[in-house]
């Protein structure tokens, strides 16, 4: 006799409803990430992303070439991890000593108590570091992954500890189910401010690459019909014969958006020398190489 469709397609929605779950992740992350490292690079000039606003597609566009790096090689580590610990775990689980063990709840009791004095260590760790009672390296998001590891280590030993409780009971069904939302939860909000830390650095060091070597952005030369005023960090000529009668050179495109051009002088330095905001009308023309 045939299996009921119904089966099929509650199957189908059911995998439909996770590959989409996990899509919208990836695109939120995509967007919170390119939005902290644009927020970090323009304000390194002085800027700020009320000033440039960029679309959604902008930020998404300008994260993937960082992102998609960092997301392969942490998958490809903690896949890598997994299998290890896992491989070890049955070898040593399936040895008479190893089973052994596991039986005695002494064992298990000592497991669950190691992991649970690791996650408290982790827990203080985050919160020290949080509250910058202890300063570690901003090249390196340590507190949200002490704050991720206190959690999973506190899962950890909840989930070997010996208990005298049925499994079958309804609070241990609902105490189970509340853990792993909890851990989900953490592991989440984790992914976001180990993205946070890791975009502002990303975005902060974009923009000390560019005051050192201005020549890797694209050369502007821009044509007025009016004085723009740049004053003396940009070189300015007089142009005749044309309509635009003021030429403007020795500048570097640092972002276009929403109809205006930052630029940014070839000897800028931060403190010293500003961004101009030129917009995009029909009074100026702008000639770009490289």
């Amino acid at each position: 006799m045939p299996e009921p469709v119904g089966v099929d397609l509650r199957t189908g929605v059911k995998w439909i409803g996770l590959i989409a779950g996990q899509a919208t992740l990836v695109a939120a992350l995509l967007f919170y990430f390119g939005w902290v490292r644009t927020q970090s690079l323009l304000t390194y000039f002085g800027l700020d992303n009320n000033i440039v606003q960029l679309s959604w597609n902008d930020y998404v566009l300008r994260s993937p070439n960082v992102v998609i790096r960092g997301l392969t090689l942490s998958c490809a580590v903690l896949i890598l991890l997994t299998l290890a610990a896992t491989r070890f775990w049955s070898y040593w689980a399936s040895r008479p000593s190893g089973r052994r063990w596991l039986s005695r709840p002494s064992s298990r009791s000592w497991l669950s108590r190691g992991a649970f004095a690791l996650a408290a260590v982790a827990f203080v760790l985050g919160v020290l570091g949080f509250f910058n009672l202890v300063v570690y390296s901003a090249t390196f998001p340590f507190v949200p992954i002490f704050v991720a590891l206190s959690v999973a280590l506190g899962a950890l030993g909840s989930a070997v500890s010996p208990r005298k409780v049925s499994k079958n009971q309804p609070a241990y069904t609902r105490y189970r189910t509340a853990l792993g939302v909890l851990v989900v939860s953490v592991g989440l909000l984790s992914i976001f401010w180990i993205a946070s830390v890791y975009a502002t650095q990303v975005g902060r060091e974009l923009g000390q690459s560019i005051e050192q070597h201005p020549a890797q952005r694209p050369r502007v030369t821009v044509y007025s019909e009016t004085d723009l005023a740049m004053g003396p960090s940009a070189t300015s000529s007089t142009v005749t014969g044309s309509r635009y009668t003021r030429r403007y050179s020795g500048l570097r495109l640092l972002i276009y958006a929403s109809g205006k051009y930052m630029l940014i002088p070839d000897a800028w330095r931060r403190g010293r020398d500003p961004v101009y905001i030129i917009p995009d009308d029909a009074g100026i023309r702008v000639e770009i190489t490289r």
